[in-house]
């Protein structure tokens, strides 16, 4: 009972970070400007809480290459998440990058050199499936398999980023940790738009886009992943990304309820089945938990 809170922590942030598949398709701007708008607000708001708190804004120097690492993975990650959302649907986006859990468990074992189950393997084969589901419900739909591919490219790049973080957390505040990875990610998104050639003329800066921006770089990206990685502090990479598995459905729905988005049938099977997978992985990680 004495990890209650960060569980509950972590979980109020993944709630959280459900609702940011639906800005990325409620904001109408180019990906690269949506993502950079997204770091820069958050890097802001953490750094007004960290003075605020009293915190330091720095970290030593011996973290900083591995935490400017999960910087520029968590700009990865941003990108191609929103990118295939766009390309194909809400559903799809978040099925293809909650594949993640998955590969959490397959890479964990490697990564801290502990025995892979058999359990993760099948777990592996039934995600795996579902996939299999959503590519041939897709029809040949080039922007759908792109979608796809670019969820799965997202799920690799945060499986990373969460791995590198995981033991970096023991040392810096989640805060300070997201400070920097957000400053980072804002600073790799300002090179790429210089080199991109998108004009400033071609963005559309209403006022629904600028308070929708807002919140999604504030209230759920900044408070959001904070509260995510604060229980890798407490539990094991796999768990807290298991835990996260409910994101796919609860995301369909936020989709169907805002955007009047209407998943396919395929869809329905293939996102059903990859979710199967990941609570049977749940069930596993909590009975190796409470041995």
């Amino acid at each position: 009972m004495k990890n209650i809170q960060p569980f509950l922590i972590c979980n109020i942030g993944i709630l959280m970070l459900t609702f940011t598949a639906v800005f990325s398709k409620l904001i109408d701007w180019p990906t690269l400007v949506t993502v950079n708008s997204r770091s820069v607000i958050a890097m802001l708001c953490l750094a007004l809480f960290l003075i605020y708190k009293k915190q330091p804004l720095m970290i030593e120097k011996h973290h900083i290459p591995r935490a400017w690492l999960t910087g520029i993975l968590l700009g990865m990650h941003w990108y191609t998440y929103f990118k295939a959302v766009e390309l194909s649907s809400i559903a799809i986006g978040l099925t293809a990058l909650f594949t993640f859990p998955i590969i959490t468990t397959l890479i964990e074992p490697y990564w801290f050199k502990t025995p892979l189950s058999i359990q993760n393997l099948i777990s592996a084969g039934i995600c795996f499936l579902g996939i299999c589901i959503l590519l041939h419900g897709a029809h040949g739909d080039l922007n759908v398999l792109l979608g796809i591919g670019m969820g799965i490219c997202s799920a690799i790049v945060y499986t990373l980023r969460n791995l590198i973080s995981q033991p970096l957390l023991a040392h810096i505040p989640s805060p300070q940790l997201m400070f920097h990875q957000t400053m980072i990610a804002s600073v790799f998104f300002m090179i790429i738009l210089f080199f991109s050639g998108l004009s400033v003329k071609t963005i559309a800066f209403s006022k629904e886009n600028m308070i929708y921006a807002l919140l999604l770089g504030s209230l759920f990206t900044g408070v959001a992943h904070t509260c995510f990685m604060h229980g890798f502090k407490y539990f094991k990479a796999s768990f807290v990304s298991i835990l996260a598995a409910v994101q796919p459905f609860y995301g369909t729905l936020l989709g169907m309820l805002i955007i009047k988005e209407t998943p396919s049938m395929s869809t329905w099977i293939g996102g059903g089945i990859t979710l199967l997978a990941i609570f049977y992985a749940t069930v596993y990680q909590a009975k190796i938990r409470a041995n």
